[in-house]
């Protein structure tokens, strides 16, 4: 089966005012122009007391919220019926997403949204045939969502079964667990990964060997896979999980310090998956399930992308088919969606198949990518190699490189959105240029470069103002403290991508990022360059942008294409800013002859780009103006790395679309993160030397 899918998502945002929610639909069908989205008419009510009193009874449950929600006649049900049909013909297989706002209180998120039923026959519709249904969060966190690669695939098991003594949260007793069949479970379920076990004496599940464990690797050699079974309890409108102490104790952590400590990683699990365990005796059997499902919207604002809780009183029986069946559907195609819908089904018949529970932050569900050059990736790697070591490549660096101090662009014109509350739709909320735009016709021409500054500004002071110098932060221009973070950064991760791009023998650099980090960082690594930028708005050359000498490795050339923050009159931002760009730079393309040989008579290597990014494509067209399209046909010339999170597309399909646009058949495309990509290139550089 392939990734290509209708996905109808029914949205729910949180009223402060009257504890109710506002409805938002979307629905898409690929294989159809129209795509709906649409606004709920009045705001929903949801009777949690309601729900509640049917806690013991999923049936009645689930009809009771079904009737809640998919009300007769509704615009939602309406979506709904629509994408059932295209599933029942087998057309496509169908994705039903719940967006269920962050902030609302917790018990709408353990409310047991997996009972939600069809209306015309009653049937659950997570169990429907060819349809996968999981609760999609979004977040305003800017960093990117990094898939762990296929068969590399690293699992901390962290099983806790601490000495409870007289605990008893909810007036229930918790029982001690069978520690050595838990253990066996774990690596039953987590068969063909490496798995390293914190459990029992030896090896206690203390917080801070988690922690520890999480942390160790510097090299990004991360865990992909977050494995925990432990009591859990709802306590003062917090989640609390029951790790241990050193000596064995019970450690009541909440779960604001587990999504504290999950934060605060450089390399997060892809997927956390959490069991509660069986507890024994009276009082409040829902309290497992509201810490679990309380705890799973944090973790994925922590920046884990996806989250899989077993809420409720999850039997040892269904655990142990649909954990182990849930993996190996995963390790199929890699779709955490499509892995859950097939281990819900090997369960389908026993009572507890709903309480498995998905918190997705991944769009299209792909949790592994294939870290490679899409193909001849050996002769690819020896094509490019032979070209930096000869000094016969220009690397073209783009704007993903500088993610982790600026923020991705998408993110950075979502938090726009939001802030001006432009009325853009969805698919185009990710799309700087489409953003700036509208600010730029509804506010004012230079609009989006002043408030690009005041918004990085804002940023720094917010997340280092405790690392940075306070009067780095002042002012309006943000340079200054992008280059202290980016040296910090460059000192204590070797391998920084600036670092490792200042390392390599290129005469010229080619860049469309905004920033000064790049001649930062070749300036550390011992090399003296020569910074200059293409002045679009003005109408010649300035003479102080001459050379003085051809650029060499060891005097390299840096050019900014679009534009520096402490010039914002010369960024490009907004559409009719690539526009304006792309007629300066043909008009004026035979004033940067040495730029003009650089892109088209050396192989090219581009970092940090997506698919569709206008830096890109427009990079693209001014290249070909040139003239060289023939040269660049005689050079196995055209790397690009992209990021997995930004494939749009199948990668086969990919390749032979920018081998289309771009008119060659010399494009090879790695798929991959631009810190995995360069990690790579260094090791291959070092072993050549």
């Amino acid at each position: 089966m392939g990734t290509k899918c209708a996905e109808l998502e029914l949205g729910l945002r949180w009223r402060h005012d009257d504890d109710r929610f506002d409805v938002s639909i979307h629905y898409d069908d690929p294989d159809s122009a129209n795509d709906v989205r649409e606004l709920g008419a009045e705001p929903l009510s949801i009777d949690a007391d309601a729900l509640a009193f049917l806690h013991g009874d999923p049936t009645a449950y689930g009809r009771q919220l079904t009737d809640q929600v998919l009300r007769s006649e509704s615009d939602v049900l309406k979506m709904y019926r629509q994408a059932r049909a295209i599933a029942d013909n087998g057309e496509l297989p169908v994705h039903v997403r719940l967006l269920l706002d962050p902030k609302a209180p917790a018990w709408y998120h353990a409310l047991r949204w997996e009972l939600l039923g069809d209306p015309d026959d009653d049937s659950p519709i997570a169990t429907r045939n060819n349809i996968s249904f999981s609760r999609y969060l979004s977040t305003s966190d800017w960093r990117t969502i990094s898939p762990p690669r296929k068969h590399e695939l690293r699992a901390l098991a962290v099983i806790a079964n601490p000495d409870l003594g007289a605990v008893t949260p909810g007036g229930r007793s918790l029982a001690a667990l069978d520690l050595p069949q838990e253990e066996n479970r774990a690596r039953q379920a987590l068969a063909g990964m490496q798995v390293t076990l914190l459990a029992g004496e030896e090896k206690r599940a203390t917080l801070p060997a988690v922690r520890e464990a999480l942390s160790a690797d510097a090299h990004g050699d991360r865990f992909d896979v977050l494995y925990v079974v432990c009591h859990g309890a709802y306590l003062a409108n917090e989640s609390v999980l029951y790790l241990e102490k050193p000596d064995g104790t019970y450690d009541g952590v909440t779960g604001s310090q587990i999504s504290e400590m999950i934060a605060g990683l450089q390399h997060r699990p892809t997927i956390a998956v959490i069991c509660a365990c069986r507890s024994v005796g009276g009082g409040d059997e829902a309290s497992d399930e509201v810490a679990l499902k309380s705890l799973g919207p944090r973790l994925a604002e922590a920046g884990i992308p996806a989250v899989l809780a077993m809420q409720g009183d999850f039997t040892v029986e269904s655990a142990a088919r649909f954990i182990p069946s849930f993996f190996e559907a995963l390790g199929r195609d890699g779709v955490v969606d499509r892995a859950v819908a097939h281990a819900r089904g090997q369960i389908a018949d026993r009572r507890d198949w709903w309480m498995p529970v998905l918190f997705s932050r991944l769009r299209t569900g792909r949790t592994y990518y294939l870290p490679e050059f899409s193909e001849r990736s050996q002769a690819t790697w020896t094509a490019l190699i032979d070209g930096i070591q000869t000094g016969m490549c220009t690397p073209v660096i783009g704007p993903g490189v500088a993610d982790r101090i600026l923020g991705s662009r998408s993110g950075i014109a979502q938090r726009w959105v939001e802030r001006w509350q432009a009325p853009i739709s969805r698919h185009n909320r990710t799309d700087l240029s489409k953003v700036a735009q509208y600010l730029t016709v509804r506010v004012a021409q230079r609009h989006p470069e002043i408030e690009l500054r005041k918004y990085v500004m804002a940023e720094l002071r917010e997340r280092y103002a405790k690392t940075l110098p306070s009067e780095l932060l002042q002012g309006q221009d943000p340079e200054p403290a992008v280059l202290e973070v980016g040296r910090l950064q460059r000192a204590q991760d070797e391998h920084d991508p600036f670092r490792i791009i200042a390392e390599l023998p290129a005469p010229i650099f080619v860049t469309t990022n905004w920033t000064g980090l790049l001649a930062a960082a070749l300036t550390e690594a011992g090399k003296q360059p020569v910074v200059r930028s293409f002045d679009w708005t003005a109408q010649t050359v300035d003479a102080a942008q001459a050379l003085e000498e051809e650029p060499r490795v060891e005097r390299p050339l840096v050019y900014h294409m679009f534009g520096r923050l402490e010039h914002p009159d010369t960024l490009v931002l907004s559409e009719d800013d690539y526009f304006a760009w792309i007629k300066s730079w043909i008009e004026r393309r035979n004033e940067t002859p040495i730029i003009g040989t650089a892109l088209t008579r050396r192989s090219l290597l581009f970092l940090g780009y997506e698919l569709d990014d206008w830096d890109f494509r427009v990079l693209f067209q001014g290249v070909q103006s040139f003239g060289g399209r023939d040269q660049l046909k005689k050079r196995q010339h055209v790397g690009v790395q992209l990021r997995p999170d930004s494939q749009l597309m199948e990668s086969d399909a990919a390749q032979e679309y920018l081998e289309s646009y771009l008119d060659l058949a010399t494009v090879r495309i790695f798929w991959g993160e631009t810190s995995e990509f360069l990690r790579k290139l260094q090791a291959r550089l070092k072993d050549e030397e």
